[in-house]
């Protein structure tokens, strides 16, 4: 890639696009107080199976374990116009965290009836996007590969997306193209998009819509498992480098 041509890269599925259910559209809102008071506590992603930890013991000697990469907030509140509540859950299966408990973990959906994963891992973006993706064309995302992915590329996307039945398309666009994104977007619907966050470095996120002022976007963040509508210049300014 061209280092001096700043791009997005977006990756969709192909097989089964007609099946997909409509979703709403954005309708306009406006950044208020009242917007990020309701915004619901972050949540962050477990650690994984491969994932790299540090072990401290709390003030009551237990022994407590965190990754070794930390956590951050993707997204800051003041450029989130909304949060998108989950109406309804199906679980996905349940795993065992790093003190022996089993956990079950679900997929969330939301008004707009996408399918919303955390991902199972610190680093674990990449295999979360292609689950998400593959749950919303009707198919079984692999869970083992949502625990045991410690960090991945578009190689790996491809992959789980190929591996579930279904054929990826990657997409280059120029990073001032939201216009065009949106086109792309009218004819697939969804898209794993590549980005650069200020505290999380690379990053995959899903983007499913653009609204028709291209002022805002709807997306599906796996760091923090939810569906938010956030200013365009918010995804602009995290443009994959």
């Amino acid at each position: 890639m061209n280092p001096h041509i700043k791009t997005w890269i977006i990756m969709t599925t192909l097989t089964g696009i007609s099946n997909l259910v409509e979703s709403s559209k954005i309708f306009p809102v406006q950044e208020n107080d009242q917007v990020t008071n309701s915004l619901p506590p972050r949540r962050y992603p477990p650690i994984g199976l491969l994932d790299t930890i540090e072990g401290t013991r709390d003030a009551q000697g237990k022994l407590v374990f965190t990754s070794a990469h930390g956590t951050c907030s993707i997204f800051k509140d003041k450029e989130i116009l909304q949060y998108h509540a989950v109406l309804q859950q199906e679980s996905l299966g349940k795993h065992t965290n790093v003190y022996g408990e089993e956990e079950e973990v679900y997929i969330d959906f939301t008004q707009n009836n996408k399918a919303i994963i955390q991902q199972q891992a610190t680093r674990g973006c990449t295999a979360a996007t292609a689950a998400m993706l593959i749950k919303d064309q009707g198919g079984s995302p692999d869970f083992y590969a949502l625990q045991e992915r410690n960090l991945g590329d578009d190689e790996d996307i491809k992959q789980d997306i190929q591996s579930a039945g279904f054929k990826p398309v990657v997409t280059l666009l120029k990073s001032n193209s939201l216009e065009a994104f949106r086109a792309q977007l009218s004819s697939y619907r969804s898209a794993i998009v590549s980005i650069i966050d200020p505290q999380a470095g690379c990053h995959s996120i899903i983007v499913d819509e653009v609204s028709e002022d291209a002022q805002q976007v709807r997306l599906r963040d796996p760091y923090h498992g939810w569906e938010i509508t956030v200013y365009s210049t918010a995804l602009e300014k995290r443009h994959y480098r």
